[in-house]
């Protein structure tokens, strides 16, 4: 097919996809399948090859599908590739896949309805999974969790959007101007910000979307390009003149926040240096971050550390604790809780993919490597319930239990505590929604935690809510 707009095609279908390629042609089948078998079918897929010297071309030719139209362009880089897609695209909302990733089959059907039912929502971001080369679960992220708006400012600090957990007006990324091809990497955060700063409302799809593929050599592939481009946008954002004043007054905080998160790139392929010298420049323009008892940078170093891309979360940790600032003298203060926290989130990630066996050897590791971080059974179960609160209410219980059971032989003492864990994560449930006013399903939780550690009796607050509960039910049995 030539690089002009095919007559045959539909007219004005809801949604363009956009899948820019540039010799993927063993991977793009998978992903031009993942939107074929949609739920939501009112979609044209543009495939734009982006001078692939492989069989990207008879690969697309062998799908029949008349929503499938491909365009070839010289070899100029994925913002100009993108640009080529907006350019053609006939639909009224926009999506985006790599070619070596894909779509989960709902992701369509419920970001259009997200769209359809607030016109005041420009742009909306849903979770997404980790997958392995051969398509395997590794983790999931909802970033909806930790970050509940998707706002100027979080965008700003460092929102957990990727290119294809997004469904966006078309009118709106014309009015931006599409993609900047000046960046060759980091080219997706500098569109949300234009977004965001030209007024842009966004919000999260809470679901998990999209699959994000690793590669074999993602930890080290191009890190130092992928930090350079994160930078050069926030250095291209605050030379702006129309910025609003919230941006300029985050400014300081967002600039240690892009330092921050390219850092854990460098340390997650193995550039020690790199990071540490980005850390402390972090920390320059935003010394709170390693401050206080419970330091907001603890908390990220943590995420870091239980990503994928950086492999075993022990043996992380243990190479980042020594490679931090020097400003930064955590070994003593934070290396057994770092370790914990690190290894428990990532043995949950791997729990909820299905990968028992992975769980179990994150924790075999760990211990391994630092059986000081273990010493405390009860502050292990306050971290497991706190990295609980990432998942759905609903699979906590049981995600719990296959925590117990995935412990290394050694962690065999710590199965006594499972009936107390079990209690403090359904109070953790009925205090949020007792936090919401939602009474009676705080009753009802605290009800079950009752049945696992009757100790929390002594608690005045469960006691006064269970009393009101008790008392709205028999006036309402009269």
């Amino acid at each position: 097919m030539s690089s002009k707009v095919d007559p045959l095609r539909p007219q004005r279908p809801k949604v363009s996809v956009i899948m820019p390629s540039y010799n993927r042609a063993d991977l793009l089948p998978a992903a031009i399948d993942s939107v074929l078998g949609q739920s939501f079918a009112d979609f044209e897929v543009l495939v734009i090859d982006d001078g692939s010297e492989d069989a990207t071309r008879q690969v697309v030719a062998g799908f029949s599908d008349p929503r499938i139209h491909y365009f070839h362009q010289k070899n100029s880089g994925v913002s100009a590739a993108r640009n080529r897609g907006l350019e053609i695209a006939r639909g009224d909302y926009l999506a985006f896949l790599d070619s070596d990733d894909l779509f989960l089959p709902a992701k369509l059907a419920f970001q259009v309805a997200q769209l359809d039912e607030n016109h005041d929502l420009g742009l909306v971001a849903g979770g997404f999974r980790y997958i392995d080369w051969q398509g395997g679960w590794l983790a999931e992220r909802r970033p909806w969790v930790f970050q509940p708006t998707l706002d100027l400012s979080t965008v700003l600090l460092g929102a957990a959007i990727i290119t294809n957990s997004v469904l966006l007006r078309k009118d709106w990324i014309e009015r931006v101007g599409g993609f900047n091809p000046n960046f060759s990497w980091a080219e997706d955060l500098d569109l949300w910000l234009r977004l965001v700063v030209a007024g842009c409302q966004m919000s999260w799809s809470q679901a998990v979307v999209c699959a994000y593929r690793m590669h074999a050599d993602q930890a080290v592939r191009d890190v130092g390009k992928q930090s350079r481009g994160t930078l050069q946008v926030f250095g291209a954002l605050y030379e702006r003149s129309d910025l609003p004043e919230q941006a300029l007054h985050l400014r300081s905080r967002a600039e240690a926040a892009a330092r921050v998160s390219v850092a854990g790139r460098e340390y997650g392929g193995g550039q020690f240096e790199a990071g540490r010298a980005l850390l402390s420049e972090a920390l320059r323009l935003d010394p709170s971050l390693a401050q206080g008892q419970n330091p907001p940078l603890l908390s990220t170093l943590i995420a870091w550390a239980a990503e994928p891309v950086t492999g075993d979360p022990a043996q992380f940790t243990r190479a980042l604790m020594e490679h931090l600032p020097e400003e930064m003298d955590w070994e003593q203060r934070f290396a057994a809780h770092f370790m914990r926290s690190a290894c428990i989130a990532a043995s949950l990630d791997a729990l909820w993919m299905k990968r028992p066996d992975l769980a179990a050897e994150y924790l075999d590791n760990a211990l391994k490597i630092q059986p000081s971080a273990w010493q405390d059974a009860e502050k292990a179960v306050v971290v497991l319930i706190d990295a609980l609160q990432a998942y759905e209410p609903d699979a906590r219980p049981a995600l719990l239990e296959q925590w117990f059971a995935a412990l290394p032989p050694q962690l065999a003492g710590f199965r006594s505590l499972r009936k107390k864990a079990a209690g403090r994560l359904f109070m953790a449930r009925g205090f949020k929604a007792q936090q919401r006013g939602q009474m009676a399903e705080a009753a009802a939780a605290f009800r079950q935690g009752l049945r696992r550690d009757p100790s929390w009796l002594l608690n005045r607050g469960v006691l006064s809510v269970l009393a009101r509960d008790a008392l709205n039910t028999n006036r309402k049995s009269r």
